[in-house]
């Protein structure tokens, strides 16, 4: 594959709105690299916005606004499962209290759901 500097294109085209994941804060397809100290809630964070993307159910106070359900592969080379699992299930438990006690649907969650444990970099990553 020839590679094809598009500056020229990038620099006179307009301005393309961008395709947000999350409104005003994620856009798809986008890389995120969420940094902080060890216990400041990252993984809370993260699996809890990514379980109500997935689910398509309001969080965190408003900032996750209800909106149709996406898929969500989620890699977690940190934590270990029994931590995934508390991780999970805390951020499922929240999505609830937050959506008037109504559990987000686990029928939407087992379909787009994936988390993914120690499995980047190994031989066969890509396949699994």
């Amino acid at each position: 594959m020839e590679f094809i500097n598009p500056i020229v294109d990038i620099l006179c085209s307009e301005d393309c709105p961008p395709d947000w994941l999350i409104p005003e804060l994620l856009t798809q397809g986008s890389l995120v690299c969420l940094v902080g100290e060890s216990g400041a809630g990252k993984s809370y964070v993260s699996y809890t916005l990514s379980l109500a993307v997935a689910s398509g159910v309001p969080a965190l106070s408003g900032l996750v606004s209800k909106c149709a359900p996406k898929r969500v592969l989620y890699f977690d080379d940190e934590n270990g499962v029994q931590d995934r699992d508390k991780y999970l299930k805390r951020s499922w438990l929240g999505l609830k209290v937050g959506n008037h006690g109504k559990e987000p649907a686990l029928r939407l969650l087992d379909t787009n759901f994936w988390p993914v444990s120690f499995q980047l970099g190994t031989r066969d990553w890509q396949e699994q």
